[in-house]
């Protein structure tokens, strides 16, 4: 009787100690439906000192980070934040209870909740956390936003309609999420590290309507040594009612049609600057291109044909270089070299994009390793230097890639940051 006793005694302390329920792997159990945005976060940062210090502003950037977070070293390996209109509550699993609620402030309230210790310096905001209805692990769009992402990433974040913002400052990104409709109902974002690399991943659902999809075809073509390459799967809308001598931009894009890619290469005293394009109408496209260019030319200097590769192109004289455009094979080419034509119709070496899906709705690459050199050499034909502090802060960057996919009604944009 005595023993059945102790053990009553013993069950009672245990549960009272996990907040008299069973203890819960993920914190957003525990958290209102009521908080607008969600953070998880592994409280060494992972790899991602590894990285940062390659830099010369990384250990202050190291040093910013963990003081917006408050990051202590008796806090557990994770740190979850829900984030309400009129505060946070932190949860967190120390191994030391004692050791970590003497590093509270003064101002700090916590609580034993299911396995978690909740902690915060809005009492009314801790009474929420410990008698409330519902989860927020239960509605449909914090599912919808965490469900797609990477479980052993940095930073995990969920953010309710219109608290993108919120998320941002909380999680200590800042500016480095790419912007979002303020009109989503959920974004979801991630934040991921190697030893050398970093990767951003933000999903949010899609404006309504078809998104214009490019595949690899024109993307495979990119010759290598482009130190800059860039793409559409259409090239859609142009902001306002932008013109250039007299000609719609508007017009150009819609001549270009679907799916179109621009790189640039090295080269001196000026660097190849190529943009390729499936127009829908090609002779149309040839003519709209054709008329802007001719706006921009030297008085009286038309177009002259000349042969290149067996593709017969226009050259417009624009002063210190020439610009060439033309058709082959329903791809519009304009460029200010002739080399353009061959190097895109050749079956030798091209351009790899680390990462890169074979269908994106845009992309963006840049080999950061390769074109600081060209533009220091560029900046020396002029005259001019680029500052030694610059080139110090991404001297450690080798490529950097931003692209967009669309799943469904789910826009994803992906950003991933290559060192050397």
């Amino acid at each position: 009787m005595r023993r059945l006793a102790v053990a009553a005694v013993l069950v009672v302390a245990l549960l009272s100690g996990c907040g008299g329920a069973k203890p819960v792997g993920d914190a957003a159990e525990l958290v209102p439906p009521s908080a607008v945005a969600f953070v998880s976060l592994k409280t060494d940062l992972g790899s991602l000192p590894q990285v940062l210090r390659r830099f010369p502003f990384g250990p202050s950037t190291l040093k910013a980070v963990r003081h917006a977070l408050q990051l202590k070293r008796s806090m557990g390996p994770q740190l979850e934040l829900a984030i309400f209109k009129g505060g946070i509550v932190d949860f967190t699993q120390p191994a030391d209870d004692k050791r970590f609620e003497a590093a509270l402030g003064p101002g700090q309230v916590h609580a034993k909740l299911r396995g978690w210790t909740a902690f915060t310096d809005k009492p009314a905001l801790l009474d929420l956390v410990r008698r409330h209805k519902g989860k927020l692990s239960e509605l449909p769009a914090y599912r919808d936003a965490t469900g797609r992402l990477p479980g052993g990433a940095i930073a995990r974040a969920y953010a309710a309609s219109g608290a993108a913002g919120l998320v941002t400052g909380a999680a200590g990104l800042g500016r480095s999420l790419p912007r979002v409709p303020s009109s989503a109902k959920w974004v979801g974002a991630a934040l991921s590290s190697s030893a050398d690399r970093l990767e951003l991943e933000v999903h949010a659902p899609a404006a309504a309507g078809p998104a214009a999809q490019s595949s690899s075809e024109l993307v495979a073509r990119i010759p290598s040594g482009a130190v800059l390459a860039v793409g559409f799967g259409g090239v859609g809308r142009v902001p306002g009612n932008l013109s250039i001598g007299g000609v719609r931009l508007q017009g150009v894009a819609d001549a270009l049609g679907g799916e179109t890619v621009a790189y640039v290469r090295a080269g001196l005293p000026f660097p190849e600057v190529t943009i390729a394009s499936k127009p829908k109408d090609p002779q149309k496209a040839v003519r709209d291109v054709g008329r802007l260019i001719g706006k921009l030319a030297k008085p009286k200097a038309g177009p002259v044909p000349t042969t290149v590769d067996g593709v017969t192109l226009q050259d417009v004289a624009l002063g210190a270089i020439d610009i060439y455009y033309g058709t082959f094979d329903g791809t519009l080419v304009v460029s200010d070299s002739t080399a353009s034509v061959s190097a895109l119709r050749s079956s030798g070496d091209k351009l790899r994009v680390p990462g890169l899906p074979d269908r994106t709705n845009g992309f963006v690459y840049l080999d950061v390793e390769h074109a600081l050199p060209a533009v220091k050499a560029f900046a020396k034909l002029a005259n001019q230097k680029v500052p030694a502090a610059l080139e110090a802060d991404i001297e450690p960057l080798k490529t950097l890639v931003v692209y967009g996919t669309r799943d469904g009604a789910v826009q994803t944009i992906v950003a991933i940051l290559q060192t050397r």
